[in-house]
């Protein structure tokens, strides 16, 4: 009985580990939870329509979001991010992150806007290369939140390129207490 429940455990594991592989490359797909966003000036991104599950204590997940939506607020957002639009929360020499809100039909919705930037030239060379910093931030983000491991939920990531480089990026997160 004791091999049987260690087995069974055993199977357990592959199992989770498996679904969530595959919800981590939901990510980066359109579908009935995410969308690929492309707005002007080359900014090209992904935000969530909606979640699964909706937590308690994550406003965000209990909303529904559309395409349009998401592309009228993130050009505001990105018409405003060298502005002090928002209260900043940091801006130093790495990033920039200020906290602003989004304008829901049902609420509004408080975030956490995050502009990565480069320390020095060396910095700067890396972070031209792909995986952004943001697109980064927003696959980890979502890998907590799928692995039930408590975490702001990335809402949208966005990055503008020139070729195969990153030029900037941008990622947004719901703002928690």
């Amino acid at each position: 009985f004791r091999q049987l429940v260690r087995r069974l455990a055993l199977v357990a594991e592959w199992h989770a580990a498996r679904l969530w592989a595959q919800r981590d490359r939901r990510l980066t797909r359109d579908g009935r939870y995410f969308t690929r966003l492309r707005l002007a000036d080359g900014w090209r991104g992904m935000a969530i329509l909606r979640s699964k599950h909706a937590a308690a204590d994550s406003p965000a997940s209990q909303l529904t979001f559309t395409p349009d939506w998401w592309r009228a607020r993130l050009a505001h957002v990105l018409a405003n991010r060298h502005a002090a639009d928002g209260a900043d929360c940091k801006d130093s020499h790495s990033a920039r992150v200020w906290r602003t809100t989004l304008a829901h039909p049902e609420t509004s919705l408080p975030i956490i806007v995050k502009q990565p930037r480069a320390r020095s030239g060396w910095r700067r060379v890396v972070q031209w290369l792909p995986p952004s910093r943001s697109r980064r931030g927003w696959a980890r983000g979502h890998a907590l939140l799928h692995r039930d491991v408590r975490t702001a939920r990335p809402l949208a990531y966005l990055e503008r390129r020139v070729g195969p480089f990153v030029r900037e990026s941008v990622l947004i997160c719901e703002a928690l207490p």
